[in-house]
């Protein structure tokens, strides 16, 4: 029998959100923002349970990634990494702890969809790098961004992962 090692997953808070128009749609039109989160605020799970006092509608958005992040089964088999669609200026983050970070925009129809600006991508791009963190602006950024201005790096670990899978028996 295989018993799978759990990591705790560090949860930043960036921003909190609530589209009322959505709500209406797609759940029960009196829901509101959920009251229990702050920019900033810091949470740790195991991937399997959700942080204490973590709203139950936005655990079950990030519960998959939780997951994967603690079994190390994305790009870093450990560390921690931030995946985030530019909704608007996220101002300054706590990247404590922050070994890469994965930047785009929010893609589909919706009304109202928000459109990143350059400037809201450098803000945090330029955060990262004056400590070291790689970025990676993901495809959808490049109408905004430009192809000149695009960045794509991967953390180490990422490198580290690719020459392990080098070993792979296929």
């Amino acid at each position: 029998m295989t018993i799978q090692m759990h990591k705790k997953v560090k949860i930043t808070v960036l921003r909190t959100e609530y589209y009322q128009e959505l709500a209406e749609q797609y759940a029960i039109s009196y829901l509101g923002k959920c009251p229990f989160h702050q920019k900033g605020q810091v949470l740790y799970s195991d991937g399997i349970n959700p942080p204490d006092g973590m709203c139950g509608v936005a655990w079950q958005v990030i519960a998959p990634m939780a997951r994967q992040l603690s079994l190390g089964e994305l790009v870093q088999p450990s560390g921690t990494w931030l995946n985030d669609d530019m909704f608007d200026e996220v101002g300054m983050v706590d990247l404590t702890g922050i070994e890469w970070i994965v930047i785009g925009t929010e893609t589909g129809h919706r009304k109202g969809k928000a459109v990143s600006k350059p400037e809201w991508v450098w803000n945090l791009t330029h955060q990262a790098h004056a400590l070291g963190i790689p970025v990676f602006m993901k495809e959808d950024l490049l109408p905004i961004m430009g192809e000149a201005q695009m960045v794509q790096e991967f953390p180490p670990a990422f490198y580290r992962v690719l020459e392990e899978q080098k070993t792979w028996r296929k």
